[in-house]
Parts: structure tokens; C-alpha cells; sequence
């Protein structure tokens, strides 16, 4: 991720799927100066593929102008004190409608433009800047994620028992040098503790408590034996301590 303390106003991260959001100040009381940029961590898959689990946002307040069917635009949504990243699919009297880009519904709102925070114009990763279409090429951005999703999913479902096969034989597993070797670090502390697994920078895994087992993003399965990974909190770790 660029160096925090380059970039001024980043806020801490929620750890809710698809939002990001301050813990303080509130959204709505957030400085939105024309031309002056927020930038926000990201977190969650509403909006793959055009984010990604810790890009780094870059969002540019609208002062007068509006937003745009096609923009990637933040909002805080009625009844909540966070933030939701996703694409404006339609404009109406009532205000902006959105959907994440790998959403199959519309939000349950439209909201007027007080509760527009600003478009998201960038995404960083590590030190690279990727511009983020909005207008008309977001919309056409939007639509081929879409059709690419649709497509994902006929081609995974044909390599699903491949894929799982190839997963509980292990051969990949012991194949791969040690630098592919997926590690289990502990992200946070009391309530909001997670165990994730990391491979470099990147989470690839993450337990899922309430499931009682681990989720992999594909193909990372490959890569770890589930059942040599912990199952609960251990004690003696540390807030982002490795195992």
C-alpha cells in the first residue's frame, strides 16, 4: 500500500463487507472541498472486479456538480455511520441509485446529493495509481464486468470438480516453492479479530466464524491444507502477528 503518512485524511477501515468508512468524524461531517481528495481503505467484494480488498481510494468531492450514471461515487447511506462504495446505475428525482459492480441487485436506496461524499477518480495498489472510469466508459466498464462474471461463472462451474480434486490431492500444495507458501496472521484485536491467510501482501483466506470454516479466493485453495489451519483466536498472538 502507498506509505500512510504521504497521503493525508486516510481513515481507519470498518470491517464490514462492501463499506468502507470512518470511525471518525461521521461521513456526512467529512470536509468535502472541491479538487481536495479523501482517500479511504477499501475493503469487501461488492465491488470486484473494478476494487479489491485493501486498495487504497481515491475520492474527489463533487462541490456543484452531480453524479453521473457510470461513476464509482462514495455515500453514506440513510441509518448508518459508514461509508458504501459502489457504481450510480441511475439518476433520478429522488436522487443517484447504485449497485456494486459485482452486485446482482440495485441498493435498497436513491439518495440526494448531500449524501454523496465524492467519485471515487483512483484506486491505489502498493505504489501504482489505476484511474477509475466513470460516465459513460464506467457504464460500459460496469456492463463488461458483468458479462465477465456471467461467463466466470459457467467456466468455474465446468472446472469446479477439477478444481476441488486437484485441492484434497495435495499435489500443488507440495509442488509449490516455499515462497507460495500462504501464512495465517491475525488481523485486529477483541471482537474485531479475524484470522486471515496472506500470501506476501495479499489475502487469499479468511476464517469465517459463524461457518465454522475457512474461505479461500480462488485458486489459493491449492496452496494450504485446511486441515492444518486454526480454528479459533490463538491466545498467543498478537494483533497482525503471524503464525
Amino acid at each position: 500500500m502507498t506509505d500512510s503518512e504521504h497521503i493525508p485524511g486516510i481513515q481507519p477501515l470498518r470491517d464490514a463487507v462492501g463499506l468502507i468508512g470512518p470511525e471518525s468524524p461521521w461521513p456526512l461531517q467529512v470536509e468535502r472541498r472541491l479538487g481536495v481528495p479523501l482517500f479511504f481503505a477499501h475493503r469487501g467484494s461488492s465491488m470486484n472486479p473494478t476494487l479489491h480488498e485493501s486498495d487504497l481510494l481515491e475520492i474527489v468531492p463533487y462541490g456543484d456538480r452531480v453524479a453521473k450514471m457510470g461513476d464509482v461515487i462514495a455515500v453514506a447511506p440513510p441509518g448508518g455511520d459508514y461509508l458504501v462504495v459502489h457504481r450510480v446505475v441511475r439518476v433520478t428525482s429522488e436522487g443517484v441509485c447504485t449497485r456494486g459492480d459485482n452486485n446482482a441487485r440495485e441498493d435498497s436506496w436513491c439518495l440526494g446529493s448531500e449524501r454523496v461524499v465524492g467519485r471515487v477518480v483512483a484506486a491505489w495498489r502498493g505504489r501504482r495509481r489505476r484511474r477509475i472510469l466513470g460516465g459513460r466508459a464506467g457504464r460500459l466498464w460496469g456492463c463488461g464486468g458483468r458479462g465477465r462474471r456471467v461467463l466466470g461463472r459457467v467456466v468455474l462451474g465446468l472446472l469446479h470438480p477439477i478444481y476441488h480434486g486437484l485441492a484434497r490431492s495435495g499435489i500443488v500444495r507440495r509442488l509449490a516453492p516455499a515462497s507460495l507458501k500462504p501464512r495465517v496472521v491475525l488481523f485486529g484485536t477483541g471482537e474485531r479479530a479475524r484470522l486471515r491467510l496472506l500470501l506476501g501482501r495479499r489475502i487469499v483466506g479468511e476464517y469465517v466464524p459463524r461457518w465454522r470454516k475457512w474461505h479461500f479466493w480462488r485458486p489459493f485453495r491449492l496452496l494450504v491444507d485446511e486441515a492444518d489451519l486454526p480454528r479459533a483466536l490463538p491466545q498467543a498472538l498478537d494483533s497482525e502477528g503471524g503464525l
